[in-house]
């Protein structure tokens, strides 16, 4: 019920279609950089040799490591992560955070 609409509620979409407007003649000089344009966009083409899979080269290191027995090296969390082991932590140390900056600038 709460997603009906009254008849006063609804509007025509204004559209304007393509074929109502009518052949567009661009200048010569307009094409021309607009082909220069998709040129240059196109001209280099991909290479993924040129690309590393940092991520996938770091968790093949890791499946030959235990393949192969030896002990992996488990990373340790970045910055604050390793701080705040619930959510309830991270929430109080954000309104402190807050309320400390509000004193300083005061």
């Amino acid at each position: 019920m709460t997603t009906m609409l009254w008849p006063d509620e609804i509007r025509e979409p204004e559209l304007v279609l393509l074929s109502e407007v009518g052949q567009v003649d661009a200048v010569p000089h307009e094409r021309e950089m607009a082909k220069m344009l998709v040129d240059t966009l196109s001209a280099d083409a991909f290479d993924p040799s040129a690309y590393r899979d940092e991520y996938r080269e770091k968790l093949q290191e890791r499946i030959d490591a235990k393949l192969a027995g030896r002990p992996i090296a488990v990373p340790s969390p970045r910055g604050d992560e390793a701080a705040f082991q619930d959510l309830a932590e991270a929430l109080q140390a954000s309104v402190a955070s807050a309320k400390a900056r509000r004193s300083r600038a005061d």
